[in-house]
């Protein structure tokens, strides 16, 4: 019997593992739609009930959710829109599907922060706000991708 070392990452869903940390938000009327994609972290828009994507500064609150959200997108890879009832994961010790900066490349287990329009980047311990941990080694050198993390907040 063949055995895949290590983690085995779906590419359908944002979340592996349990957790019930979920709330419901609808995409904001600042957010950019084309940046409101499934694992991107968000923050507070207008109002308490409105999100949009991490500006790189302020508080993100969690990652956009696929599977859970009640207005779906066609595919993980896919924008939602605004008015969009999306749900944001929340919470530490996670595997969450995020999105990885273009010009990363990051390996299991290394830092990552969060950066503008939602994306994580590698982070340094002790200067830079650590968000995450790789669960997986992406090469996102020449576009942004999406990366397997384990939560920290």
């Amino acid at each position: 019997m063949a055995v895949q070392p290590g983690f085995r990452p779906v590419d359908n869903m944002t979340r592996q593992g349990p957790g019930n940390d979920v709330e419901y938000f609808q995409i904001g009327p600042n957010a950019t739609a084309s940046k409101c994609l499934p694992g991107i972290r968000v923050m507070i828009d207008t109002t308490d009930n409105y999100v949009k994507e991490f500006t790189g500064t302020g508080n993100a609150i969690g990652y956009l959710s696929y599977e859970a959200s009640p207005d779906k997108p066609k595919t993980i890879d896919t924008a939602f829109a605004v008015g969009d009832w999306a749900a944001v994961e929340m919470g530490a010790g996670k595997r969450i599907r995020g999105r990885l900066a273009s010009g990363q490349n990051v390996t299991k287990g290394q830092p990552l922060k969060e950066v503008a329009d939602g994306f994580l980047s590698a982070g340094t311990p002790g200067t830079d706000d650590i968000v995450a941990d790789a669960d997986q080694s992406v090469d996102a050198s020449s576009a942004a991708a999406a990366i397997w993390v384990l939560t920290r907040k």
